[in-house]
């Protein structure tokens, strides 16, 4: 059985002089499953961006179902996979979609019609300026719409704004939904990935936005969304999220009223370290 991808001699050194991949040979056929494990800088996240066509290989193949991956990196790369919720890997629709890159969705849903709707912050580029990446031109939030008949992907997009880490009510995954909050990236394709001071909430249905600044120096994290009650509207409750004071090297842990975010602080736990702006996390009543 002949290799899906089939990787032979892969190099990439970027412009600093950073070898980030060394001759690289790798193949993978149908049905197999791979991690790629490694420390920090092992090129793991290269080797990624290379077969996805977001990386320029500086030597090596990549072919991608039989075709070179430097001759059909655009028809290779431009595919959305619906697979159904009982499927298997032969039930997958592959549907046409522009090259970007995705790293996380707000939320996704079924419409009647059968399309499936997914709101994304989507990007032009990514992790082709060096290895301290991520880095790339951030297009904003968008929505997606995918039609599994059509196997077509219509792209809109909701705020252009240069953001990330959006986030639901979560009590409202997988459903038509109204609210969404997210962070502000800087508005320059930089190295540094974080680094704006604000926090955005949407309102997907007015089309609107609101935007809190917390000050120079002040770089928030995601936010989560807590609901006042299991049975409140949708929307009605707090934000919890991490803030970084750049200059002192500390973090606070700040909540704010979910329905007006510009309002002052519902209160503010100060924490004497410095966390990391991409933390992660999630609520969870007791």
């Amino acid at each position: 059985m002949k290799p899906i991808l089939d990787i032979k001699g892969l190099c990439k050194t970027f412009a600093d002089g950073t070898v980030a991949l060394d001759e690289v040979d790798l193949a993978i056929r149908r049905g197999e499953i791979f991690a790629l494990l490694g420390p920090n800088g092992a090129g793991n996240t290269t080797l990624i961006g290379a077969v996805c066509g977001l990386v320029r290989p500086t030597g090596g193949t990549i072919y991608a179902f039989g075709k070179d991956m430097s001759r059909h990196w655009r028809e290779l790369r431009r595919r959305v996979g619906l697979l159904p919720r009982e499927g298997a890997a032969d039930d997958i629709v592959w549907c046409a979609v522009e090259p970007c890159y995705v790293f996380h969705v707000a939320n996704a849903y079924d419409r009647e019609d059968g399309a499936v709707v997914v709101d994304v912050c989507a990007y032009e580029t990514m992790f082709d300026g060096g290895m301290k990446g991520p880095n790339g031109r951030n297009l904003g939030l968008e929505r997606w719409t995918i039609d599994p008949v059509a196997k077509t992907v219509e792209r809109l997009t909701l705020e252009a704004t240069p953001q990330e880490f959006p986030r639901p009510d979560e009590r409202f995954f997988g459903r038509p939904y109204r609210y969404a909050w997210s962070v502000a990236l800087p508005d320059a394709e930089v190295a540094q990935f974080m680094g704006a001071t604000s926090l955005i909430a949407h309102d997907l249905v007015a089309g609107t936005r609101t935007v809190r600044d917390f000050g120079p120096g002040r770089v928030p994290g995601e936010f989560v969304f807590v609901p006042r009650s299991a049975d409140a509207p949708e929307g009605d409750g707090w934000l919890m999220g991490l803030v970084i004071d750049v200059a002192a090297d500390t973090t606070d842990l700040v909540i704010l009223d979910a329905g007006d975010i510009t309002a002052p602080a519902v209160a503010t736990v100060h924490l004497p370290h410095r966390i990391p702006p991409g933390f992660h996390g999630n609520w969870i009543a007791a």
